[in-house]
């Protein structure tokens, strides 16, 4: 008999745990959007005027955006994307656009990721972002100078 209850109450119990794990997250745009008006309006704070792009995209966990931008040399630009919570690590990449060479990179805080980058010469660069590590998650991202 005390095998029998104690085997009801440990189901009970794991059914209780199950039942208190919060359910994962619905990709959320209104998150990343939200997160990046602070860090656009923290982009015109430090002296970023004109942005570049604007694009946002639901991306999966291991896989990368990539977008060719022409950049001027001796122009101080700011990459940066905002992320919803299922994304747990955002990077950016910044690499010519022959080679796999890397120019930049930074890694997610928070609400997001941002790099400064000076180009050393005027041409076609890549600009990748990439969710690392979490689910299925949006970002919205930009390139400001």
């Amino acid at each position: 008999m005390k095998t029998a209850l104690g085997k009801v109450l440990a189901g009970g119990l794991a059914f209780l745990l199950l039942a208190a794990a919060s359910p994962p997250l619905e990709a959320d745009a209104d998150t990343a959007q939200a997160r990046y008006a602070r860090a656009s309006a923290a982009m015109v704070a430090k002296g970023y005027r004109q942005t570049r792009f604007e694009d946002l995209e639901k991306v999966a966990e291991g896989r990368a955006i990539v977008y060719p931008v022409v950049l001027e040399r001796n122009v101080k630009y700011a990459l940066f994307a905002a992320k919803d919570e299922n994304i747990d690590t955002l990077e950016l990449v910044i690499t010519p656009e022959e080679g796999n060479n890397i120019l930049a990179r930074s890694t997610a805080g928070d609400w997001g990721a941002s790099l400064f980058f000076v180009p050393p010469s005027t041409g076609l660069y890549k600009a990748y972002v990439r969710n690392t590590k979490g689910r299925d998650g949006f970002y919205l991202a930009a390139i400001a100078f």
